[in-house]
């Protein structure tokens, strides 16, 4: 019975969550990606049910337009009496055959794949039209335009919003002080969309110098070492933002040379699963295989476009980059077993070797 139940909410969370959540999270990205776990959880849950149920009804019309009006055979192995018999194979427990693995199962994961990749343009596309062009629905997250400069009209035609720097004063319960810096990242709260936590850069702090008779003589500017600089809200008294403008060709080449690149990944992203799941004789035919090749390799894409980003906004580091290629060795040790260079249990040994020899690296290089 638990396994019934376990494999009905793993089918049902698969077909009627997963595709919601998929379409959300596109839509809520970029500068929005804060919005999307703010909100009450239940009304999060029902707008994620209905649009999980709106997905799965569009991508069910489109194979059948496909199979009925334009006349290309997708899915055809799909109806309505397969999928209940496959529902009702797998409740009872029961192992199906291997003529009904061959000949449903492979197209209800491909139904599923293209489930959540049309669900990820949908959200994708829609997020496109509401915050870039139509901007229908308002999203909730005012601090975003307080941070990027909305609220202030540009200094001159030429000019574009560069980034913000804050005056933040702090109570120490003792006294107050005052810190700037360049504000790099803001986190806010789910409950109430208020600002929790305001991460600065290139940071210093002000000390007001008095006499012994406590007139004011000097203010002191001193630079605090490090690299991210967090302040909690409960002890900002007041921010004062200074808004800093960059030339629009310099600004608008960083950003297009940036949506190049996503655009690049998510393209390459379409082209590793179609090649891995539609062609049964590239590389793999174990189903297993194929979903671990193609999320090992999505990862190892991930690492490398975030280090060629990091390294276009001239933040690109040698810890950063250090870590990255850790991450991305780490990950690939799979391979390994995946062209039959070893066999699968040796895997775990080496990855937790590998993590062993490179923490030691690490520890050794910050003494």
């Amino acid at each position: 019975m638990e396994l019934n139940i376990a494999l009905n909410t793993i089918i049902y969370l698969m077909i009627f969550l997963f595709p919601g959540l998929i379409a959300r999270k596109f839509y809520f990205s970029s500068v929005h990606s804060k919005q999307f776990s703010q909100g009450n959880l239940f009304e999060r849950f029902l707008w994620t049910m209905l649009t999980s149920l709106l997905m799965l009804g569009l991508v069910s019309l489109l194979f059948f337009i496909s199979n009925t009006i334009l006349d290309l055979p997708l899915l055809d192995s799909l109806s309505y009496q397969t999928i209940k018999e496959t529902f009702n194979t797998l409740s009872s427990n029961q192992l199906p055959e291997q003529g009904e693995i061959e000949d449903t199962y492979g197209d209800f994961f491909i139904f599923i794949f293209a489930l959540y990749l049309f669900s990820a343009i949908f959200g994708g596309l829609a997020y496109l039209f509401n915050a870039k062009a139509i901007k229908l629905f308002k999203y909730n997250n005012y601090w975003e335009k307080i941070f990027n400069g909305t609220y202030k009209e540009k200094p001159e035609e030429n000019l574009v919003f560069g980034y913000a720097e804050a005056d933040v004063l702090i109570d120490t319960n003792e006294k107050t002080k005052l810190y700037s810096g360049k504000v790099t990242d803001y986190f806010l709260s789910q409950e109430n969309n208020q600002l929790e936590t305001i991460v600065l850069t290139e940071v210093y702090r002000y000390k007001i110098i008095n006499d012994i008779n406590g007139e004011y003589i000097d203010t002191l500017k001193k630079e605090i070492p490090g690299h991210n600089f967090c302040l909690n809200h409960d002890k900002i008294l007041n921010i004062n933002f200074t808004y800093v403008y960059q030339e629009k060709s310099k600004n608008r080449f960083y950003k297009n040379f940036g949506l190049g690149i996503n655009i690049l990944f998510y393209i390459l992203t379409i082209i590793l699963f179609l090649f891995v799941f539609l062609k049964e004789e590239y590389l793999f035919t174990s189903w297993i295989k194929k979903i671990i090749f193609s999320l090992i390799t999505w990862i190892l894409l991930k690492l490398i476009f975030q280090c060629l980003k990091v390294k276009i906004n001239g933040l690109l580091n040698k810890n950063f980059l250090k870590g990255n290629m850790i991450a991305g060795i780490v990950f690939a040790i799979p391979y390994l077993w995946l062209f039959k260079i070893i066999d699968w249990y040796w895997i775990i040994p080496i990855e937790i070797i590998a993590l062993i020899i490179f923490g030691a690296i690490n520890k050794k290089n910050k003494k």
